[in-house]
């Protein structure tokens, strides 16, 4: 907004700290009345410290500001309230522009309050929105909380009464910190920004937005075969020239065609070449897809036994004293010895003892021990070179006469619940919109609840491990198809909530305690419908639960290996040979043939007569006859090709009749598909041509309305003028000749009184007589 002088405000004429305390007891409501264009302000709290508010903010402005603005300020005394009216002959600021420039005259007028123009201080200059609002020196003990208090109260019809951050040189400085403290300036000023409080946000920086959106991006095309260094070009130069509310919007979309398709749009806006993916025989062999990537096995731990010490006491004697840790076996040596399965097994295959004292060799790793040897397979501490104590297994083998003790715990052992692993996925489409909000958001709470509600989470020890997928790829909340948490459940409790799975919508599977499937089970598939299976499962007492297919193709049902079978004659009885092909002398029986009391189709299969062509045993082979192309009409004088003929017996049908059906190929149909959408298309743009051609036409015609109009008020204007001249002119002249008369009349009389005589008269006789 652009006024012809700058905005001025008023002096504050209270104390600054009586404006502080009114401004804490005082509640103040700003709105605008669309109708009538006024800004309404409200003050709730003590009377002195509304009065006080109301004046403040009505003589923030002065009158000639106001009157650039336009606007009017009147007071409600009813209500309370102060308006700022727009003015009837006067143009009128916006709302907002206007409340700028009103609370910016209320900072400066309780800034100007703190200005100690006789310090020493080097000046400050106040930035407000990026636009500097005030600069002038303040006392070097002001603190800059007063600055930010300034800044919050006068701010109130703006951003309704927020905090506000100083920040300095790129930095945020405290609000107990004097003026005196910050920084000294690398300009004239110094520098302060005022920054709203900011509340919230997103999963990290901006920059870790844009990491995010890279990475999506990046592995969204790797997935679809595309190379790995063109990927990084093009990944790179995507995060140049796009911004990150374009690449949210473009990772946000659900997995799919679509989302590759508007990569690829992307891509060619921005004049990034794609190759051609090179074609796979079968979705197998995608290059980078996810099943091709091979899983990543964990390597076995190669432990070197003289790496560790066992702890002083652990192992003794028979006669109660430590055994010692020797390194290797020699001949009559007595102690503890940690060998490797390789290393022992020389000593051994022997299956002798090889000392009359106390030996005995810790096996790390599996190895056959003879029978004739006391083996045990026990848990040790020991330490590690850098003195951090560690538990080893291994297999401790007797090899001397005497038997070595190791430290026994107590013989009590603590009861624990034998727990199995479970898997329990949740499919989208099985759940309400509302539901499923909450699965992805809060899994084990809504899982918790509706096995409480079946009276089956009693058994359930632990839950973890939410994974969210949209078709084996990683999705958000949003995105998610399927929704996966891991259990541990009871073994005791473990048959009854699996025979619920599947029926109540949550899937089991079952596995082991390294992750992998349990092969305990077996899965019979059926061909229905859910209310199908589960009328097959009450058939069979020994149901484990309903099992979903892969991509939600089929269903089954899970039973234990040893009922497996007898669920299966359940399930799939066996019905015996559907047919038969019999060998008869004689042809089939008018009458229905019936088989088992039940009647059975009887059909002829014509026997083969074909006969086997005779083969040359001995010899030569014969040679084909010669195929000649002679005219038939001259083979033989007197032979007439048509000898022979015989007329059909019945009339053919002429093939020119049979009506031919139209056979058009995929091809010839998405031609016409594209035909039939070009055709729309260019319906469409003609129709668009005539709107426009209207358009243009109906704004011509305005614009000649709007000329014509015009021109009509110029030539009223002049005729105006060219009167109101007219009559100025002979006003005037009038004026001038009555003015002329006058002028004249009065000349006349001077002049007739100037030619008058002086001379007094001649007396009369009588005179002189008395004379």
């Amino acid at each position: 907004m652009f006024l012809p002088q700058p905005l001025t405000h008023e002096v504050l004429t209270h104390e600054l700290i009586y404006v502080f305390a009114a401004f804490a007891q005082v509640t103040t409501h700003w709105h605008r009345n669309k109708q009538t264009n006024a800004i309404i302000a409200s003050f709730q709290g003590p009377e002195p410290a509304a009065a006080l508010l109301r004046q403040i903010f009505a003589m923030a402005l002065s009158p000639q500001s106001l009157d650039l603005l336009g606007r009017q300020i009147y007071y409600d005394e009813a209500t309370g309230e102060i308006r700022f009216v727009p003015a009837r002959n006067k143009g009128v600021a916006p709302p907002q522009p206007f409340l700028i420039a009103l609370v910016v005259a209320v900072v400066r007028s309780q800034l100007d309050a703190c200005k100690d123009d006789a310090s020493n201080q080097p000046p400050i200059l106040l930035k407000w929105a990026g636009r500097p609002i005030w600069k002038g020196i303040v006392h070097p003990k002001t603190t800059l909380g007063t600055m930010a208090a300034i800044l919050k109260q006068s701010l109130v019809p703006l951003n309704a009464g927020k905090q506000y951050r100083l920040v300095v040189n790129g930095r945020q400085v405290p609000h107990d910190m004097v003026v005196e403290n910050l920084p000294p300036p690398t300009r004239e000023y110094v520098v302060i920004h005022a920054v709203m409080e900011m509340h919230g946000g997103g999963q990290g920086t901006k920059s870790q937005q844009r990491d995010i959106q890279q990475n999506a991006l990046a592995s969204l095309l790797l997935d679809h075969g595309l190379p790995l260094a063109w990927t990084t070009t093009a990944v790179e130069k995507i995060m140049q020239k796009t911004g990150l509310p374009k690449l949210q919007a473009l990772n946000s979309q659900p997995m799919g065609s679509n989302k590759l398709q508007a990569v690829m749009q992307l891509c060619k806006e921005l004049s990034i070449e794609v190759p051609e993916p090179t074609k796979p025989n079968s979705g197998k062999e995608l290059t980078g897809s996810l099943w091709q990537k091979k899983k990543r096995r964990p390597q076995d731990i190669q432990i070197n036994p003289a790496d560790y010490t066992f702890i002083e006491g652990y192992f003794t004697n028979q006669d109660g004293t430590n055994a010692t840790q020797i390194n290797q076996i020699v001949p009559h040596a007595t102690g503890v010895c940690l060998l490797t399965a390789l290393q022992a097994e020389v000593w051994i295959k022997e299956a002798q003892l090889i000392t009359s004292d106390e030996l005995g060799l810790l096996v790390i790793g599996q190895i056959q021990v003879p029978g004739t040897l006391t083996t045990e397979v026990i848990t040790f501490p020991c330490y590690t070179p850098d003195k951090q104590m560690v538990l080893l297994t291994a297999t401790l083998v007797q090899m001397g006469s005497k038997a070595l003790k190791h430290r026994q715990g107590n013989p009590q052992q603590v009861p624990a619940d034998a727990c199995t692993l479970v898997a329990m996925t949740m499919y989208k489409e099985d759940w309400q919109e509302g539901d499923w909000l909450t699965i992805t958001t809060n899994p084990m709470g809504f899982i918790r609840k509706l096995l409480e509600n079946d009276n089956l989470y009693q058994g359930i020890h632990a839950m973890w491990g939410k994974s969210l997928r949209s078709h084996k790829s990683p999705a958000s909340p949003h995105q998610a198809l399927t929704v996966q948490i891991h259990l541990t459940v009871e073994d005791a409790k473990l048959e009854r909530l699996m025979a619920k799975s599947g029926f109540n919508r949550l899937f089991l599977t079952p596995k082991t305690q390294v992750g992998r499937l349990n092969l305990n089970y077996k899965i019979i598939w059926v061909s229905g419908d859910v209310p199908k299976l589960s009328s097959l499962s009450a058939k069979c007492q020994s149901c484990l639960g309903l099992v979903r297919g892969r991509q939600g193709k089929g269903y089954g049902l899970r039973f234990a290996n040893d009922k497996h079978d007898a669920a299966w004659a359940i399930l799939h009885p066996a019905l015996g040979p559907q047919t038969w092909l019999v060998r008869a002398n004689a042809d089939l029986p008018e009458a229905v043939p019936m088989f088992n009391a039940t009647p059975i189709l009887a059909r002829l299969l014509p026997p083969r007569d074909a006969k086997a062509p005779e083969k040359v045993l001995l010899g030569p082979r014969p040679k084909a006859p010669a195929k000649t192309s002679a005219d038939p009409w001259h083979q033989k004088p007197g032979h007439d090709p048509w000898a022979n003929w015989t007329p059909p017996s019945r009339p053919e049908t002429s093939a020119s009749l049979i009506p031919q059906r139209p056979v058009q190929g995929p091809m010839e149909n998405k031609f016409a598909e594209k035909d039939e959408k070009l055709a729309t298309m260019q319906k469409s743009i003609d129709q668009l041509t005539n709107q426009q051609q209207q358009h243009v036409q109906q704004v011509e015609q305005q614009f000649q309305v709007a000329a014509q109009r015009e021109k009509e008020n110029m030539a009223k204007v002049d005729h105006a003028i060219k009167n109101i001249e007219k009559s100025v002119e002979s006003a005037l002249a009038q004026s001038m000749r009555s003015h002329t008369q006058a002028m004249d009349e009065r000349f006349k009389e001077l002049k007739q009184l100037l030619a008058g005589s002086n001379k007094r008269p001649a007396p009369d006789d009588g005179d002189q007589l008395m004379d």
